[in-house]
């Protein structure tokens, strides 16, 4: 089969070639690939900034359809559409699995960087991570379930956003954009907050809900920020930009003894104004990847029609076009690159 694999550690070493079709072992399902997201982690693994185990084929969202369930996974039928939950590896026996979050376990091997992952025509996924999707749900719709169960499990399950409740999104990329109508779909009242560089991403973002819509390029936006919904404090900002910038913003923007929800990754030491975030009394809520409800309610959403992932896709692909693909998500001239195998 033709997959896309990262061959050793280090800036580039990925490459489209022949691979060995896997054979599903006791537990696992073979997939058919049906469609893959591009990911902006994929393009730090490209210029070797992102941890893995190479060899290993790269990407982690994904839509397959199963092929052939292996033994113990009789559960499955062959042509079923899955997506596959990232607990790849997950011991299924320490507190964390037991306690349902098995995407925190130190055994996991996220599949994409630390076991293979799905940019190839075929791939295989351990059944206990697999979700049926809706048959209402559409393929490209579906492949994003990854990123879509990261933004349930931001706004939702760490953020805990309600009805009526003023919510800032730091950050417009993907998941950013499908916080801010995961969050709206709650009732919330959203703004979301991006860089000069984000011009089409933010105008995404008040199509996904977003009531206010701001850009750091804007020297009045932080006036604009405090005359929006005035007398209400913000009770939640979402940070997802991993940016300094975006770290400290979230701490002094969010009211007294409300929340921030850290889910972009700075992938440096940032100095943040610890005292601040003190004497507000400020619930911070670090938040990584996703659990099992968070896959099953993004799931729900989809097959409800009430969110449709795919108007994100800007741009589709055939699989070994896969470095068009990243060069596209790097240049901020792509939202989401869809390869199809």
């Amino acid at each position: 089969m033709k997959a896309v694999v990262k061959l050793a550690s280090g800036p580039d070493q990925i490459r489209h070639l022949d691979w060995d079709k896997p054979v599903p072992g006791p537990g696992q399902a073979l997939l058919k690939v049906l469609a893959v997201g591009v990911c902006g982690s994929d393009v730090h693994i490209l210029h070797g900034r992102f941890g893995g185990d190479p060899p290993f084929i790269l990407g982690h969202e994904f839509l397959g359809q199963i092929a052939e369930p292996g033994p113990g996974a009789s559960c499955w039928r062959k042509g079923q559409r899955v997506v596959a939950e990232n607990i790849s590896g997950a011991c299924g026996i320490c507190m964390l699995c037991r306690t349902g979050r098995g995407y925190l376990c130190p055994e996991k091997r996220a599949y994409g960087s630390r076991s293979h992952g799905a940019m190839a025509e075929w791939t295989v996924m351990p059944a206990q991570a697999l979700h049926a999707v809706p048959d209402s749900i559409a393929d490209e719709d579906a492949a994003l379930t990854e990123p879509l169960a990261i933004a349930c499990h931001a706004a939702l399950t760490r953020g805990g956003v309600g009805f009526g409740e003023k919510v800032l999104v730091i950050g417009p990329g993907p998941i950013g954009l499908l916080a801010v109508r995961v969050a709206a779909l709650s009732g919330a009242h959203l703004a979301i907050l991006g860089a000069a560089e984000d011009a089409s991403r933010l105008e995404m973002g008040r199509s996904m809900g977003a009531e206010l819509v701001l850009s750091a390029a804007d020297p009045q936006w932080r006036s604009r920020l405090e005359r929006w919904r005035p007398g209400q404090p913000i009770d939640c900002v979402i940070e997802l930009s991993g940016s300094a910038a975006g770290i400290v913003e979230s701490i002094e923007l969010v009211g007294r003894g409300r929340r921030v929800v850290a889910v972009g990754i700075a992938g440096k030491a940032v100095p943040v104004p610890w005292d601040e975030a003190v004497v507000k009394g400020i619930d911070v809520r670090f938040c990584f990847s996703s659990a099992f409800r968070d896959w099953e309610t993004a799931l729900d959403m989809m097959a409800q029609g009430k969110i449709n992932p795919s108007i994100l896709v800007t741009h589709r692909f055939r699989l070994e076009q896969w470095r068009q693909a990243l060069e596209l998500i790097e240049k901020r001239e792509a939202i989401k690159c869809l390869l199809l195998p």
